[in-house]
């Protein structure tokens, strides 16, 4: 996957560097991950608002099975990218939408969410990534990147 390359490709002294000089230093590599983030949840936004209310809910369900999956796959970047697109002001505001949107998905939402709240220094985050152990690189078994990117395609026009 995309997202494991680049966070693969880190380089150490940059993330340092970068937080440090208040985001001044080029670190290329922080700005490679930070970018495919930004990418990941303006397609959502724009994908959700290129519909009409009942597509706009179709596609918002969709996108809270694909945070579903990356989930499953402890893709903690792409699932955190996609619950801050359906976080934008201008996904989360069209109550119209989300009022269509199943209630079992809308409660799948609330808890994917939850996982990054602010509340103690994103304890929750922490905690979960300690629990799993995604710190560690799982070498030799690879997860079929080809079923997130299905499950894109099937939503983009």
């Amino acid at each position: 996957m995309l997202s494991q390359r680049l966070f693969q490709a880190v380089v150490p002294h940059e993330c340092l560097s970068y937080t440090r000089d208040l985001k001044l230093a080029p670190a290329p590599t922080v700005r490679a991950c930070i970018n495919h983030f930004n990418r990941i949840s303006l397609v959502v936004i724009a994908t959700v608002l290129d519909h009409c209310v009942a597509a706009r809910a179709k596609a918002i369900g969709h996108w809270i099975q694909i945070a579903q999956h990356c989930r499953t796959m402890r893709n903690f970047s792409g699932l955190r990218a996609i619950v801050a697109g359906l976080q934008s002001s201008s996904v989360y505001r069209l109550q119209q939408s989300w009022h269509i949107v199943p209630q079992d998905k809308q409660a799948m939402f609330e808890e994917l969410a939850d996982l990054f709240q602010a509340d103690s220094n994103h304890k929750t985050s922490r905690d979960l990534l300690a629990k799993e152990g995604t710190a560690k690189s799982i070498q030799g078994k690879r997860t079929p990147a080809s079923q997130v990117t299905l499950l894109l395609i099937k939503l983009l026009p």
